[in-house]
């Protein structure tokens, strides 16, 4: 994977606080310890379509307002809905894409060994990748990625199967 040799940053990081060496050696760890497979929810900024990531279906976006502001300078409300992709309407009324919540779920569950992108943490084999989309595009003037508690606290009770009004 073309760009594995970038993770090496995380040894720095991480070797302390989870008592590895490398994340050759973590990979190792779970792939021991982990007999069964995994669903993972990942709250951010949503999905898109990537080569070394293989997202679930089972995705939502909780986010309740664009970053798109009304002729009073409001934020636009908007409806949760079944679609986590990562796209919106900044502040300027340019289209907005933030990868972070891909590069997030790359570092949890990217595909190893297929000559893509980076390694995820967790075998691609083992997990399911939920994107639960919960930040959106064009909050203030430098048109950060942001969110709302409510639309987070959401999420997370509908990725711990608690039923929330209004999604599947």
């Amino acid at each position: 994977d073309p760009y594995y040799y970038i993770q090496s940053t995380l040894d720095t990081n991480e070797k302390e606080r989870a008592g590895l060496s490398n994340i050759d050696k973590a990979r190792d760890e779970i792939n021991k310890n982990l007999n069964r497979r995994v669903r993972v929810a990942v709250l951010d900024s949503g999905s898109f379509k990537h080569e070394d990531v293989n997202f679930s279906n089972e995705g939502y976006d909780f986010t309740t307002i664009t970053g798109e502001k009304d002729n009073n300078g409001n934020y636009k409300p908007k409806f949760r809905d079944n679609n986590p992709t990562a796209e919106g309407i900044s502040n300027s009324g340019n289209k907005c894409v933030s990868g972070h919540g891909l590069a997030v779920s790359a570092l949890i569950g990217a595909t190893a060994d297929n000559g893509k992108g980076i390694v995820g943490m967790i075998p691609s084999s083992y997990i399911d990748l939920i994107p639960a989309r919960v930040l959106f595009c064009g909050i203030g003037e430098e048109e950060l990625t942001q969110g709302k508690t409510s639309d987070v606290a959401a999420a997370i009770l509908w990725a711990s199967g608690y039923v929330v009004e209004g999604v599947p």
